[in-house]
Formats: C-alpha cells, structure tokens, sequence
C-alpha cells in the first residue's frame, strides 16, 4: 500500500508541474492531494502526513536536505521516478 501512495504521489507532483493554471506551492500540494482522495481513501492523520512528505520531497528535490554528501547530485524525482517503475 505504501508504495502505491508513493508512486501516485511522485506522479501527480510531475504532472502539477505542467499545469500553468496552479502557481503556488500551496494551490499545487492541495491539487496533488485531493487527486488522491479520488484514487483512494486517506485518513486524516495520513493527508498531514503525505503534505510534510511532500515538503520533504520538495526540500530534496532543491538539494537543500542531503542524506548522504557523497552522493553526486541527482533529482529526487527522476531518482523516485526509476524506483517506482
């Protein structure tokens, strides 16, 4: 089940990016996630849960949190995006 949340999450946060329609960070992660409600059924503490999930990502993605400085540079996505296929 996680990982089904996680791909439909790296999905729609791909796909909010080509919607010019949506500007902010706010009306983006708010699209993202009631996209989800539609695919399936999120409690509560889990919608917090995935939005803080989605800052982290975000935070990740602008190479502002590292886990490992080793590690040569490398988008979140497209790295999260190889995993889930």
């Amino acid at each position: 089940m996680s990982k089904y949340i996680i791909e439909n999450l790296v999905r729609l946060m791909i796909q909010v990016e080509q919607l010019e329609e949506l500007k902010t960070g706010k009306e983006k992660k708010q699209y993202v996630l009631d996209q989800l409600k539609i695919i399936m059924q999120l409690d509560p503490h889990i919608e917090y849960l995935i939005i803080e999930f989605i800052d982290l990502l975000i935070q990740v993605d602008k190479h502002n949190i590292t886990f490992n400085k080793d590690i040569k540079p490398i988008k979140c996505f497209d790295y999260l995006k190889n995993l889930c296929q």
